[in-house]
């Protein structure tokens, strides 16, 4: 998100191009990460980032850590700096727990780094995706936890594809039910079911706050 004051649109453009777009390619570089170089090889090459910004419910998903702990330990690190280190501690573990959870999932996914801000419950993610549809399940990884509330997906995609619609859960979806909004046809819920394999393990198992996959084509 770009915050700062502008009394002009053109303001707004020039501190766009000449401030943030650096900031931005820097980050696309791999910069971030030194050990990444081949990232810059990546972005002037292919320009396949899949950069997008993705909401979740906090509350809902996987219990990876604990997040009150989280924004308890940002709450006393905003009152006294000398707090710092431990809100750093516990964002890290944070970050490798949702990390480790992507792993088991066996996307594919390779040189894969997650950065984790417990003091706005938002999620960056990088690294080299093979597919649009290992990008997007490696967001809902990251997005339906307990605790995260947004995800930045700044995974560099192999071979681009058109991106999927979401869909919340509320109480009472069911797979059909979700078919038959975004395709007319309740019958074709296994696409939504095989669209957000291997996280989602049977088409009973969904929650209400939880973020979905809808394939493009059904």
């Amino acid at each position: 998100m770009l915050v700062g004051n502008f009394t002009s649109l053109s303001q707004f453009e020039g501190t766009l191009a000449f401030e943030w777009a650096p900031r931005m390619v820097r980050s696309f570089c791999g910069l971030m990460r030194p050990e990444r170089p081949q990232a810059q090889a990546y972005f002037y090459d292919t320009w396949r980032i899949n950069m997008g910004m993705f909401s979740f419910i906090k509350e809902a998903g996987q219990k990876l850590f604990g997040h009150k702990e989280i924004e308890n330990a940002a709450a006393a690190a905003a009152a006294d700096p000398a707090a710092k280190p431990t809100l750093d501690e516990l964002n890290a573990k944070a970050a490798k727990g949702i990390e480790t959870y992507i792993e088991s999932q066996n996307l594919g996914v390779t040189g894969l780094y997650v950065m984790f801000d417990g003091a706005t419950g938002s999620v960056t993610v990088q690294g080299d995706a093979p597919t649009q549809n290992a990008s997007e399940k490696v967001a809902l990884c990251c997005g339906n936890v307990g605790g995260v509330q947004s995800v930045t997906n700044m995974l560099v995609v192999a071979e681009a594809a058109d991106e999927s619609e979401y869909h919340d859960v509320v109480s009472g979806d069911t797979l059909s039910k979700i078919a038959k909004e975004y395709y007319g046809d309740a019958s074709k819920y296994p696409a939504i079911f095989e669209a957000n394999k291997p996280m989602l393990t049977h088409p009973d198992k969904i929650y209400p706050g939880q973020k979905l996959r809808i394939p493009a084509e059904a």
